[in-house]
Formats: C-alpha cells, sequence, structure tokens
C-alpha cells in the first residue's frame, strides 16, 4: 500500500469530532487510502508509535486541526500538554516540521485568532507563521472545499485522484465547441466538445459526422454534380453569351429552334 499523503493531527480533548469529519470529507474526495488518521489508519495490535511516526514521515502534507482548547490543553499532572515533549500532538507537527512536510493550521470555529508566537512553546514557534485555513459549521462545504483545493494543488498525484474534479463543469477555453442534447424528435448528431484549429478550407469531424466548411475561400463543392459560381450557365440549341459591348453584331430570334445548314449551302455553294 503506498504511503498516505494527508496527516490529519489533532487533539483528543479538542475538537476530535472536527478531525474525523474533515478526515472523512477529504477521504471522500481523494480516497481513504490518502488520508491518514490514528485511529481509522492504524489496526488492532499495531505499535502506534511507529505508525504515527512513519506515517508522519511518508506525508505531504499535514493538516493542524486546532480549536479553542488546542493550545491550553492540559495533561493529568496539571502540565500544558504543548510543552511536554512526549505530547503526542506536538510531536507529530515537531516531525512534520523537521521533515520539510507542509503543514497546514485549521481553526476551528470558535477559535478565529491565528496562532502566535506567545503562546507556543519554541518548537512549535513556525505555526504562527504558517497561512491557517478556518474551519466553520456554518461553511462547511465552502470551507472544506478550499481545503481540499489546497491540497490538490500542493500534491499532483492527489490533483489526479480528486473526485470533485470530474464532477464540477470544465472549463472550456476561447472559441470552443459546447454541445447541449435536450428533447429531441428524430435524428440528433452531438460532436462533444471540439476546438476548432482549422482556417478555412473542408475538414472531418471525428467519426461518420460528415463534412464542415471554414470560411471558403472561392468555389466550393463538396458534393456531386456542377458548380456554378460567379458565371452563366447556357443550355439549348443556338444559345449566345454576349460580355462587353457589342454594336449591332449579333441578330437572333426567339421560336421554335431550325436546323444548322452548312455554311457553303447558305451562300450557294455545294456540289
Amino acid at each position: 500500500m503506498s504511503p498516505s499523503e494527508i496527516f490529519v493531527n489533532y487533539r483528543t480533548t479538542d475538537e476530535a469530532s472536527s478531525a474525523v469529519l474533515i478526515e472523512d470529507k477529504l477521504s471522500q474526495r481523494f480516497g481513504s487510502d490518502s488520508v491518514f488518521r490514528d485511529h481509522k489508519s492504524i489496526k488492532a495490535g499495531e505499535k502506534y508509535p511507529e505508525k504515527l511516526l512513519s506515517g508522519v514521515r511518508r506525508c505531504s502534507v499535514l493538516i493542524a486541526v486546532i480549536g479553542p482548547e488546542w493550545t491550553s490543553a492540559r495533561n493529568e499532572r496539571g502540565q500544558r500538554s504543548l510543552d511536554n515533549v512526549d505530547d503526542w500532538t506536538r510531536r507529530e507537527i515537531v516531525e512534520a516540521l523537521h521533515c520539510g512536510v507542509h503543514v497546514i493550521p485549521v481553526l476551528v470555529t470558535p477559535r478565529t485568532a491565528p496562532l502566535t508566537e506567545a503562546e507556543l512553546p519554541a518548537a512549535l514557534a513556525d505555526l504562527a507563521h504558517r497561512q491557517y485555513r478556518q474551519f466553520n459549521a456554518r461553511t462547511f462545504n465552502t470551507d472544506i472545499t478550499q481545503l481540499g483545493d489546497d491540497i490538490a494543488e500542493l500534491v499532483p498525484r492527489l490533483g489526479r485522484l480528486d473526485r470533485d474534479f470530474a464532477t464540477r463543469a470544465p472549463q472550456h477555453p476561447s472559441g470552443s465547441v459546447r454541445n447541449s442534447v435536450a428533447d429531441v424528435h428524430g435524428s440528433v448528431t452531438q460532436t462533444g466538445d471540439y476546438t476548432n484549429q482549422q482556417t478555412g478550407g473542408i475538414g472531418s469531424l471525428t467519426g461518420d459526422v460528415g463534412t464542415f466548411l471554414d470560411r471558403p475561400q472561392g468555389p466550393v463543392n463538396t458534393g456531386s454534380g456542377p458548380q456554378y459560381y460567379g458565371s452563366v450557365h447556357q443550355t439549348g440549341d443556338g444559345a449566345n453569351q454576349v460580355s462587353g459591348s457589342n454594336d449591332g453584331g449579333i441578330r437572333q430570334e426567339f421560336g421554335k429552334s431550325q436546323a444548322r445548314r452548312d455554311k457553303n449551302a447558305r451562300e450557294g455553294g455545294g456540289e
């Protein structure tokens, strides 16, 4: 199994439910194997210290879920948890920073103020300078979509696995063709999304769609039979066409056609 690209870091006593929801939505978008969360990803009986640290080292993005009690939570001895080097929430983030993992602080409402160095131990001071995202129940869909978009952009492999991308309306460049077919009675041909790169002349579309003309210059014949363009076409016996000036040089009668005689016969010649 390939390593999970996303690691969800959270404190059990602070917004654990939000961490589960974030993990679930990102798993739906990128696949369950792409997202690591301790209770989901570590099997019963496995040694969790090794799995946690291995998961952090092999991920590309660590999401630090930070709620209102995240910085003030205390252990059973009354000590602030973040100040304890053995605190797992702290250890995971420190390990991620040490390994160059991209860490994204996610502030869960009612926590809205960004982290400051003054409220963090020195080992975590770097978090105060990282751009954060917010997670609010009222704007849940927008917030989780934004977070997923950030991750898809940061990690190309996840961008290729992005299931949300396939459901969104594709962006079509200028000059492309979009086809939409509703209620149709009879035959219809739909060519799908097609960008025409041809300039002039005759071309053909994929399949049996047929022939199209794109800004032709001059006469074009796409089928059988004669093609007449800017000209005069005449048929019949004794038809004449005159172009330009002609002063009295032609005599023509209309009526029943007459058989032609040889020139010599008209002039009295012959045998």
